[in-house]
């Protein structure tokens, strides 16, 4: 049975990455780098502080805590809707979602989740993730603290690990182990899973979904003997691999401006991973690269405006935490930190 995909618990070794949130009413002054000065830019992760792993909410480069460290916690995923500032993840075993910092279980407490996506409709708030069944995941969505959807049943492990809204619709991406033990790309929408995205032959995974009322589009990987492979869908319809030919490649996020197609993950050049954005097919830009580890794991788009953050492994046994805007970078959050997810408000 193929193993529950990257990204899905943080790995605290060199692969540690940003920083920039504050929740509303909390201190602190912040920086003037131009990557935040016409919106207020969020990110979700944690960092570990006094031998303890604390999630965290950053806005423009400020941190506030949403657990105290005794237990294991990250934040996968923030968004501001109404004016307050929601993060999801996970605190010890259960999910999480958190509320301008009050935190609010999902499901029973002594079961193992974990909340990996987050969306808003109307006043209404999506949380996508998974939680375990006996020996299996499900693959979930909650609206607004309470269950919606079991999107499957148990029998094999699946998982939501991104969340879209548009038209009226809930779009939700992510994988469901087929009975050949394969993992198969999947999107469901309000609830209803479409024709598989990936053949069963091969594991393949959503891990990022953007959507809007002319269509969407979900990226992910696909891994096999050679390693990971991007993979992307529009409307369905799988689309032609740009990155490197015959290297290693993953696409992790992606979002849509109008005709614009955005997708951010990372490519293998030579001996170097690189933390890459592309727009249409066609580089736009790069976080940096590294022998060991670079990525983006968070895209998005805001009027003219490009936002992507990411991790960069010095070689040393941390990472800096890059965040993008327009090819302009900043360097945020200390060497013990993970960044996981990005929304960026507009003032």
């Amino acid at each position: 049975m193929p193993a529950v995909p990257p990204r899905t618990r943080p790995v605290l070794s060199g692969l540690l990455a940003l920083a920039l949130a504050l929740l509303p009413g909390c201190a602190g002054s912040r920086s003037a780098s131009p990557v935040w000065s016409s919106a207020d830019v969020y990110v979700a992760g944690n960092e570990v502080k006094n031998s303890g792993v604390v999630a965290k909410v950053w806005k423009n480069g400020t941190a506030t805590s949403l657990t105290s460290g005794s237990t294991v916690a990250t934040a996968t995923a923030v968004l501001v809707a109404g004016g307050d500032v929601y993060a999801v993840g996970y605190e010890g075993l259960p999910a999480m979602l958190w509320k301008n910092g009050v935190a609010t279980r999902l499901g029973d407490p002594e079961v193992d989740g974990n909340a990996l996506a987050i969306a808003a409709m109307g006043q209404d708030i999506y949380v996508g993730g998974y939680q375990t069944a006996g020996t299996t995941t499900v693959a979930k969505v909650w609206k607004n603290g309470a269950p919606l959807w079991d999107l499957t049943d148990g029998t094999l492990n699946a998982q939501v690990s991104a969340l879209a809204v548009a038209g009226g619709h809930v779009y939700a991406g992510g994988y469901i182990v087929n009975a050949d033990y394969v993992a198969v790309a999947t999107l469901w929408v309000d609830g209803v899973a479409l024709d598989p995205l990936s053949d069963g032959v091969n594991d393949a995974y959503v891990t990022g979904l953007a959507a809007s009322e002319a269509g969407w589009v979900a990226v992910g990987y696909g891994s096999g003997g050679s390693g990971s492979t991007p993979l992307w869908w529009k409307d369905g319809v799988a689309q032609g691999a740009f990155t490197t030919p015959g290297q290693e490649a993953e696409l992790t996020s992606g979002a849509l401006s109008g005709t614009d197609v955005y997708l951010a993950g990372y490519d293998v050049v030579g001996t170097d991973r690189v933390a890459t954005i592309w727009k249409n097919g066609s580089v736009l830009g790069t976080l940096g690269s590294s022998a060991s580890y670079a990525t983006v794991d968070g895209l998005a788009v805001v009027g003219s405006d490009v936002y992507a953050v990411g991790s960069l492994d010095n070689g040393s046994g941390s990472s800096a935490a890059v965040v993008w805007k327009n090819g302009t970078t900043a360097q945020v959050g200390g060497t013990l930190a993970t960044a996981r997810g990005l929304f960026v408000q507009p003032r």
